[in-house]
Formats: C-alpha cells, structure tokens, sequence
C-alpha cells in the first residue's frame, strides 16, 4: 500500500514538472536598451538536460546548464566575454537576467515556440 502510493505521488509530481524542453524564442535587453534575438533549443535524454543557443548563423551549446524545477541557469562563452543567464521558464514564457563578464548585464524575456 505505502509503495502504491509513493508511486502515485511520483508520478503525479513528474507530470506536474515544467516541460521546458523545446525551442524557446529569448530577446536580451540590456540597461541602455540594446536588444538581442536568439533561440534557446533545450532537449532532454535519460534525466540530463542540454541546449544550444542559435544566434543569426551560428549555434553554441550552452555550458553549465543547470535545471531545478521551471529555474533554469546556463552559461554562454564567446570571443570577448562570457555571459551567465538564469531564467524562469514557465507556461510558455521565458523571463530572467543575465550577466557578463565584463559587468554589464540586463533582463531575460521570451515565449516558446
């Protein structure tokens, strides 16, 4: 009896988990106004969580991605800096900040697609 219903608990609490996978359209919007457009594709295998950002014509997994409930957190390197996202992903909308290593940072918005 007490196994049937931990069962039933755990499944109940799996699909009352976000799905965040899919692909997600991210608009980044720094403190003096600049905007930048890119999609975030997150997919999931066996429990583990990846993605990779897609900006123009170019695509880079994103590192250190993290996953805690609708609380996700990764991390983008690029030539010049390196910047820390963390964003709320959760009923098809994306919102969050992120940071650079340079100091700058801004806010996180988006929908999925």
């Amino acid at each position: 009896m007490y196994r049937a219903l931990l069962i039933s608990l755990f499944t109940t609490a799996l699909s009352l988990a976000a799905d965040i996978t899919g692909k997600w359209e991210l608009r980044g919007t720094s403190s003096g106004g600049d905007e930048a457009r890119v999609q975030l594709v997150i997919t999931e295998s066996a429990g583990k969580y990846s993605a990779t950002l897609y900006a123009e014509d170019d695509s880079v997994p994103v590192q250190g991605l993290t996953v805690s409930g609708d609380e996700v957190s990764f991390k983008i390197p690029t030539d010049e800096v390196t910047y820390t996202v963390k964003v709320t992903l959760k009923d098809g909308t994306a919102e969050g900040t992120y940071s650079a290593s340079d100091g700058k940072s801004g806010k996180v918005s988006g929908k999925k697609v």
